[in-house]
């Protein structure tokens, strides 16, 4: 593995998985001094992971009398000891409330952007990695699926198209056999999957049909949906 695995590249990098191992009956202080003499770090940096955190105020308080939320914020802090230029992250707002997923999106947003340092996130909620994430890679057994900056998720993602017609069956047809697309229907409306780049083609095939046509929306489908439409919904996201 060489240099992956040396000493030096491992004091560039930092990590948190799913939850911080901390002791529970010191301060966050004293958590940041033990962690910081075991990694060999400058202790004199503590009072700013502290104020990075957000814990100043609780920062002499015992750890067990911690929200989770706290208790993550700090094992964060934890992890950007010695001042990595890499963090791994691994479920980091696993079990939180709104507020406590809002704290930690803002300390690692804070930190990106005053420090530049680079945050590498796998996650399920992937609501909150869109909000978070410049970049997007869908895994599936340890392969690359798909990489998107987030800013052009949406432009990926509008790509199905909903159409209101009186003839359902005969439209569903058409959009299966002559096109080759998956459909889904919902009462009066067809939504045909993929469709964004033949939609004038469907529906001239449907007008010439008489399915008779009433209204044609485009669908900006979620990240969601495209996750699970990539793989099935069973696998990790990876953000950078």
């Amino acid at each position: 593995f060489g240099e992956k695995t040396s000493p030096a590249a491992l004091k560039r990098t930092g990590s948190l998985i799913e939850a911080p191992g901390l002791y529970t009956d010191c301060s966050a202080y004293e958590n940041l001094l033990r962690f910081s003499y075991l990694s060999d770090a400058d202790v004199e940096d503590i009072p700013r992971l502290i104020r990075l955190a957000g814990l100043e105020e609780a920062k002499d308080k015992k750890v067990k009398a911690y929200s989770l939320g706290m208790k993550q914020r700090l094992g964060i802090a934890v992890a950007l000891i010695g001042n990595p230029e890499l963090v791994i992250l691994d479920e980091p707002i696993n079990g939180l409330d709104p507020q406590g997923i809002k704290e930690v999106r803002d300390l690692i947003t804070s930190v990106n952007r005053s420090r530049g340092t680079t945050f590498f996130i796998s996650s399920h909620i992937l609501s909150e990695l869109e909000k978070v994430a410049t970049k997007c890679g869908i895994l599936e057994n340890g392969v690359l699926l798909d990489e998107i900056d987030t800013e052009n998720i949406t432009i990926k993602t509008a790509k199905n198209v909903e159409i209101v017609c009186d003839q359902i069956a005969v439209a569903e047809r058409i959009i299966n056999e002559t096109f080759g697309l998956r459909t889904s229907v919902n009462n009066s409306k067809i939504t045909a999957y993929g469709a964004e780049s033949v939609t004038k083609e469907i529906i001239e095939a449907l007008v010439a049909q008489n399915a008779g046509v009433r209204f044609v929306t485009p669908l900006a489908e979620d990240f969601e949906s495209y996750f699970i439409g990539k793989t099935g919904g069973q696998n990790d996201v990876g953000t950078v």
